[in-house]
């Protein structure tokens, strides 16, 4: 049980980055979506939430692709 990660499969290293890619999406809509919502949360800080969720977004694909 002590597998290090240079022994882990390739395409199970794959499948857990895609799950995260796919999480974080899911999670950077959602929160679009509250910005569109008729009660307007602190828009600003939404904005900011979601560049940054963008930024991981592309870092965790760049990762995805070393």
């Amino acid at each position: 049980m002590n597998e290090t990660l240079e022994f882990t499969p390739t395409w199970v290293v794959a499948v857990v980055c895609t799950v995260i890619v796919v999480i974080s999406l899911f999670v950077e809509q959602f929160i679009h979506y509250l910005g569109q919502s008729p009660y307007k949360v602190d828009i600003p800080k939404l904005e900011m939430v979601d560049e940054v969720i963008g930024q991981e977004d592309i870092i965790l694909i760049q990762m995805e692709w070393e």
